[in-house]
């Protein structure tokens, strides 16, 4: 497995877990 491919999955899961903490962030902030 090539280091670029598993730099290029991590970076994008950092991106999608960085989304959802902002998604559930701006709910429960709403919700008050």
């Amino acid at each position: 497995m090539s280091s670029s491919v598993q730099m290029k999955i991590e970076s994008k899961n950092k991106q999608f877990m960085a989304e959802e903490q902002r998604e559930l962030y701006g709910q429960s902030h709403f919700k008050i």
